[in-house]
């Protein structure tokens, strides 16, 4: 509202292209780097923890909030700030490549606090920068909600799986 702009600014318009298949490609390089980077440290030896504990679902009210925030306040409010808001500023001033690699730190930055760690920021970067390219070639922020969406069930999901 200071600046009198409307949400379209934020990247809240139908996508100028990718419409069908951004989504799946942005949820797709998601997985790649994801997958990737768990083999890589799986060369290394190493397996960091990145589970959440089992006691998040087994009971029906920490498992309710856990999929509330992740499936429905996180895609739509991250993708809100660390694309449409931080990233858009960022490329106005220093071009969508600063934006695309500064939104990506932010955002594995921010999820440095999750299960995991350290161990998380780089794919997080990663996957904020994949996301980030997503709007700024779509011009939509919907394709990356979608995708993040879909990450994040996908998530949710398998530490379910996982916990039984």
């Amino acid at each position: 509202k200071k600046y009198q702009l409307n949400m379209g600014a934020l990247g809240f318009r139908k996508p100028a292209r990718g419409v069908f298949w951004l989504p799946f490609a942005l949820f797709g390089g998601a997985m790649a780097v994801l997958i990737a980077y768990s083999q890589f440290l799986s060369l290394l030896g190493l397996e960091p923890d990145t589970d959440l504990p089992d006691a998040a679902f087994d009971n029906l009210i920490p498992y309710a909030v856990l999929v509330v925030l992740t499936l429905g306040m996180a895609p739509l409010m991250e993708e809100t700030f660390f694309r449409g808001f931080f990233f858009k500023g960022v490329a106005r001033r220093y071009g969508s490549v600063v934006g695309i690699i500064a939104s990506g730190c932010l955002f594995g930055i921010v999820h440095a606090a999750n299960p995991g760690g350290l161990y998380i920021v780089f794919p997080i970067t990663t996957i904020g920068a994949i996301f980030a390219w997503g709007l700024y070639y779509s011009d939509s922020i919907y394709p990356g909600i979608i995708a993040h969406l879909a990450f994040n069930m996908l998530t949710v999901v398998s530490g379910f799986i996982n916990a039984h």
